[in-house]
């Protein structure tokens, strides 16, 4: 849904649910699972606050690190999604954040919604104007302004 950018009709009672399931069975969730689901939310301009201190604590990341494979270019990329788009669309979250060097630098795959490397003095340039420009939107999984 989030890729398509498809939102059912029934999308406010889907949403309600989905946090439900969330916060009372998030430890029963796959670390890469959870982190799809989230990615997907995002696409969708809904952003899981309530989730987001959660995923980016180190014992998450640990058992994301610790699935039997390492971290891949994609979870990364997810991971760098959920943080940017937390910085700039929530600006009043001040929860913890993606450790910088699991930060993906340039996002190159097809899938992925960049394409060219971030340079960070421009990042840190833009940062600021654009979050000002755009606001604080979207509380817990409730879409953006």
């Amino acid at each position: 849904m989030g890729r398509l950018n498809y939102l059912p009709q029934c999308s406010g009672q889907m949403f309600k649910k989905l946090e439900s399931i969330l916060s009372t069975r998030f430890s029963q969730f796959r670390p890469r699972s959870l982190i799809d689901v989230l990615h997907a939310c995002v696409h969708l301009e809904r952003f899981p606050l309530n989730h987001m201190a959660k995923v980016f604590s180190p014992h998450f990341l640990q058992s994301l690190q610790a699935e039997g494979k390492p971290l891949d270019r994609s979870a990364m990329g997810q991971l760098t999604q959920l943080h940017l788009s937390s910085s700039l669309e929530c600006t009043y979250y001040w929860g913890p954040r993606l450790p910088f060097f699991l930060h993906v630098k340039r996002f190159s795959s097809a899938d992925q919604a960049f394409e060219t490397p971030m340079d960070r003095l421009l990042y840190k340039q833009v940062k600021g104007p654009l979050a000002e420009l755009l606001g604080g939107g979207g509380v817990l999984l409730h879409q953006s302004r």
